[in-house]
C-alpha cells in the first residue's frame, strides 16, 4: 500500500523537490533538473520509485526497486575546475574534492574512465571509515558543459558493483541536456 501511494503522488508531476521534477515514464521516472544553468533529465528505470527528503533536499534521493540513488549536478566553479579542460581531468577534479570532503585518501578510491551515451563518464567508489555499518559508496559522474552530474549509490541490500555500475551507466545514458 506504501509503494502505491508513493507511486500516486509521483504521478501527479509536481514539483516534488524544490528545484526538480519527476514525472512517470515508460519505465519508471524521468528526473527533470530546473536548477538554472543545469537544466536536464535522466530516466531512472523501475517498478517501484520511493522519493525522499522532498521538502529537505535540494537535489532527488530516492529508491529504485529498493535500490538507494542519488541524482546531483555540481557547477564546475564549486571545485574551481578549469572548463577548458579534459572531461576526463574534471571528473578526477571533481572526485578529488569529494574525497577532500569526507577525508578519503585517493588510494581507498577504486576508479576507472568509459565511455557511456558517447561521453567519458568516470566511475568510482570507496569504502567509508566513518559509522557504524559503511557501506561502499558508488559513483558514476560525467560532464555536461559547465557542470558535472553525479549519480550516486551504495553497494547495500544485495546489490554488486557491477550491478550498480550498469544501472547508474543506463540512467547516463538518458541523460538529456534542456
Amino acid at each position: 500500500m506504501r509503494t502505491l501511494v508513493a507511486f500516486i503522488l509521483l504521478l501527479s508531476a509536481t514539483p516534488i523537490f524544490a528545484q526538480y521534477e519527476m514525472r512517470k515514464s515508460s519505465d519508471g521516472v524521468l528526473v527533470i533538473s530546473k536548477v538554472p544553468g543545469r537544466t536536464y533529465s535522466v530516466n531512472v528505470p523501475g517498478k517501484t520509485i520511493v522519493p525522499y527528503g522532498e521538502k529537505q533536499a535540494d537535489h532527488p534521493y530516492l529508491t529504485a526497486d529498493g535500490t538507494f540513488l542519488q541524482i546531483l549536478s555540481v557547477p564546475l566553479a564549486e571545485f574551481k575546475a578549469d572548463a577548458s579542460a579534459s572531461d576526463e581531468a574534471i571528473l578526477k577534479q571533481q572526485m578529488q574534492y569529494e574525497a577532500d570532503y569526507w577525508h578519503i585518501p585517493l588510494s581507498n578510491i577504486e576508479s576507472h574512465t568509459r565511455r557511456v551515451g558517447g561521453r567519458t563518464v568516470l566511475v568510482w567508489s570507496f569504502m567509508p571509515s566513518f559509522g557504524p555499518r559503511p557501506v561502499r559508496q558508488f559513483f558514476v559522474t560525467f560532464r555536461s558543459g559547465r557542470y558535472v552530474v553525479v549519480l550516486g549509490s551504495s553497494v547495500d541490500r544485495g546489490a554488486t558493483k557491477a550491478s550498480l555500475e550498469t544501472l547508474l551507466s543506463r540512467i547516463a545514458a538518458s541523460f538529456h541536456a534542456t
